[in-house]
């Protein structure tokens, strides 16, 4: 073992290197993103909070539901590369907003 101290040339990634979370859900039509289709609800910015992060937004969006009768909601959280986020501990909520397809 060496002592003394090291500086890296990288500054420390306490999200491990997530910039941003990628909600995605079941129970919608996929759509557009990118250039690729997805199931995407909400894309949420990662914010630097070791201990919490809290997001609201002032105005949901929707999108086509697939089925016309759910039973049950299945919400994925990736990142940007399609690989899962994987969570030791905690909670995560998330409320969704439905309401009537107008004819």
């Amino acid at each position: 073992m060496t002592s003394g101290s090291y500086t890296g040339k990288y500054p420390m990634q306490l999200n491990a290197g997530i910039s941003e979370i990628f909600v995605c859900s079941d129970v919608v039509e996929s759509h557009h993103v990118g250039d690729s289709f997805s199931p995407l609800l909400r894309i949420i910015p990662c914010l630097n909070e070791k201990d919490h992060q809290i997001v609201y937004y002032e105005k949901p969006l929707y999108f086509p539901i697939k089925k016309a009768f759910v039973e049950t909601i299945e919400i994925d959280l990736r990142t940007s590369s399609g690989d899962n986020i994987i969570f030791t501990g905690g909670r995560t909520y998330a409320v969704l907003s439905f309401r009537r397809k107008v004819i």
